[in-house]
């Protein structure tokens, strides 16, 4: 009798494990079909936050073309070329560049981007770079640029290339004596580059990096969507 009781135990305790493994699996496939839930519930939260903040821009008309002559209509600089965050502005041997990613804003009425401005000449194969920064308050009844400089340095046209050679010197602007001061600012006022004119950079600028950020919206709301599908 001793064997049979062997075996019938065997036998309960095989049940017994099946029931446990059948139990578990059961309960595995529970928790991932309800995690599977959580995420498309979030994945649907989060889409609807995209889409809310892209009618949004959509409404105030961000993610139309930037009438970029409009805002240059009393400078002479025209747009040369804008690629992605980068925007290049031309007038004669004058070019003045800038990253719309770069704007900020103080969270005040004024707000500021770099930029370089670059007078090419192509007999010497030389180049006269400014790096500046523009800046623009919107304090008031109407807007007000101001125009920095931070350093101004000659290089071979098309910038420093070989990177074995040194950078370029160049003093700091803020320690040189007024008189040279100003003649620098005259000497790029002439160009075209003035206070107004920053203040249109920074308005091109504030307009492309709303832009930028609807671009992501939209490909952040595709790859949501692709990986939901």
């Amino acid at each position: 009798m001793f064997p049979l009781r062997v075996g019938v135990q065997a036998v309960t305790a095989l049940k017994s494990q099946s029931r446990l493994r059948y139990a578990n699996c059961f309960h595995g496939v529970i928790r991932q079909q309800q995690q599977l839930l959580k995420v498309r519930n979030m994945s649907n939260t989060f889409l609807k936050a995209l889409g809310d903040e892209l009618v949004e821009l959509e409404e105030e008309g961000i993610m139309e073309k930037i009438d970029v002559e409009s805002i240059l209509a009393e400078s002479p600089f025209d747009l040369k070329s804008t690629d992605g965050a980068r925007v290049v502005l031309k007038n004669g041997n004058a070019l003045v560049s800038f990253n719309a990613a770069e704007f900020e804003h103080s969270g005040g009425s004024e707000s500021a981007v770099p930029m370089i401005v670059t007078l090419e000449h192509e007999t010497s194969q030389s180049q006269l770079s400014l790096a500046c920064i523009a800046r623009n308050n919107d304090e008031g009844d109407e807007e007000e640029g101001e125009l920095e400089i931070e350093h101004v340095v000659v290089e071979p046209l098309g910038g420093n290339k070989n990177v074995d050679k040194p950078e370029p010197y160049s003093p700091a602007i803020g320690e040189l004596n007024d008189e040279m001061k100003t003649s620098i600012f005259e000497y790029l006022h002439s160009k075209g580059v003035d206070n107004d004119f920053a203040s249109c950079v920074v308005n091109i600028a504030s307009k492309r990096e709303e832009q930028l950020y609807g671009e992501w919206l939209m490909d952040v709301k595709s790859f949501v969507e692709k990986e939901d599908a």
